[in-house]
Formats: structure tokens, sequence, C-alpha cells
């Protein structure tokens, strides 16, 4: 299962980093529940993984296009391997650890 969600054009009706940040810890709550409910019912259709799209946003300062955005990491224009957390990075590290 892969989600994300886009942090495009905040002021055009888009999403914020800290929208993002919400949904990282509402989503991937979700998704821990329906994975215990199922594993529990169907044990050979358990969820077995879940990836957040994307690591790193293409064009951070791009806000026109949702593809740049997704990043769990800010992107362009930062040097490459000095890519800043966005807020949601924390969480989502935490959410993940729950996983066990």
């Amino acid at each position: 299962m892969e989600t994300g969600l886009s942090t495009e054009n905040p002021l055009g009706g888009g999403h914020s980093a800290w929208d993002q940040e919400v949904y990282v810890d509402q989503a991937m709550d979700e998704i821990l529940t329906k994975r215990n409910a199922y594993s529990a019912q169907v044990p050979l259709n358990s969820l077995r993984l879940v990836s957040w799209y994307e690591l790193i946003d293409r064009c951070s300062i791009c806000f026109l296009w949702r593809e740049d955005n997704w990043g769990i990491l800010f992107g362009d224009p930062f040097p490459e391997g000095a890519w800043p957390p966005k807020p949601a990075y924390d969480n989502l590290q935490y959410q993940v650890s729950r996983w066990g």
C-alpha cells in the first residue's frame, strides 16, 4: 500500500506541510488499525508493506505542480544531501516505529 499527501500550492487551496503532518498521524494510525484487524481475520491476506510517496520533494519551491511536493523531506533548492525534514518527518518516523 502506498500513501502520501502533496504539499503543493498551500495558498491556492492545496495542502501545507502542516496539513501533511496531520495526515501522517491520521492515515498511518488508521492503516495500522485496519492492518491489525485484517491480519487477525485473514492472516494470508494481511497488509505487509506500507510506503510513503515519496522521500524527497522534486522541487519544494514549485507550488503549481502537485507531483513536485510529495516528499517527507524538502528538496530543491537545497543542495543534495542537505534536505531538511518537513514537519511530518518525525511523526512518520514515530508511526512506522509502532508497526513492530
